[in-house]
Order: structure tokens, then sequence, then C-alpha cells
């Protein structure tokens, strides 16, 4: 009988870990096609997943992961650390630090994850940054989600007219 007892405690303590550590944070590094290393962390488990952008620069993804933690009960959240922020590589050379690099970063961030399409949320700098990727790369885009986004840029917007304008010519020009 004890052995029996002991064996159920066993498997219920082993069952209760697995649960656990099927919850627990993810966490690693992508190397970026400059040689740049991005902190990553996955929390939370769902078929839809969130790929969350925190502000900066300067900042961390630890700067938005508290208000952000109630999505991940139902859902994969994706967070890192933009090069040069958090967990990240220092970066020094301030061209490594352009918005090309940065929007190549969250491509390189989708491909790790093996991601058809980014439903993004951006949060301050981080909603400026997803709206040039999502002008850079839109048949990747699911959804944008901009909390307290800053304000776009001369450039950002230049990009995005151009996008639509190339668009409208391309659905309304060519039929002609």
């Amino acid at each position: 009988m004890k052995k029996l007892l002991f064996s159920l405690s066993f498997i219920l303590l082993w069952q209760a870990s697995s649960e656990c550590l099927a919850q627990s944070p993810r966490e690693g590094f992508i190397l970026t096609a400059d040689g740049v290393r991005l902190f990553y962390k996955v929390v939370g488990s769902g078929e839809e997943t969130l790929v969350a952008v925190h502000g900066g620069p300067g900042n961390s993804l630890t700067s938005i992961e508290p208000d952000l933690e109630p999505l991940a009960r139902s859902r994969t959240v994706i967070y890192y650390d933009q090069r040069g922020n958090g967990r990240s590589d220092l970066i020094t050379d301030h061209e490594k630090l352009s918005i090309s690099k940065h929007i190549q970063d969250l491509e390189a961030v989708r491909t790790h994850f093996k991601l058809d399409k980014m439903t993004l949320l951006g949060n301050s700098w981080g909603g400026l940054l997803i709206g040039f990727y999502a002008a850079a790369h839109p048949e990747r885009v699911a959804r944008l989600i901009f909390h307290s986004p800053a304000s776009p840029t001369l450039a950002l917007r230049l990009a995005m007219d151009s996008e639509v304008q190339r668009r409208l010519n391309r659905r309304y020009m060519t039929s002609r």
C-alpha cells in the first residue's frame, strides 16, 4: 500500500511539475544577420501569438511586461529587447542603430519563431517601429496595436504615402 501511495504521489508531482514547466517563460537569443544578439522571452501559451515591442530607445522588455501579463493567459506573447537595449547586445556603432536595422530585427524575430504574419503591439517608440515594419513588410503583418505610440516621423509618413500610392496604382491603374 505504501508503494502504491508513493507511486501515485510521484506521478502527481511529476504531472504538476510538467504543467508548471509548460507555463514558465522560455528565454534565449536570436542572432541577426549582422551578428547582433537579441534577447527574447516567450510567456503564455495559445494558438494566437502576439509580438510585443517595447518603447525606448534605452528601455527593455521589462518596461511593458507587467502591463501585458494578462494577455499571456490566452495567447503566446513574444517579447524581445531591441538592439542596444536590455539584455541584447550593446551597440556603439551608430550605423547599426538605424531604423532599417530595427526593421531587420523584427523580421529576424518573425523568422526565428516561424510566424507567417505577426500581430504586433508597439509601446511608445515600439509603436513607431511597428509602423515602419508594416510599411516595409505589409504582407507579413496580421494586426497592429499601437499602445501610446510615438508620433510618426516625416520619413514614416512619406514611406506610408508611397506604399499607399503603390497599392492604389497596382489595384486601379493596372486594370485599365
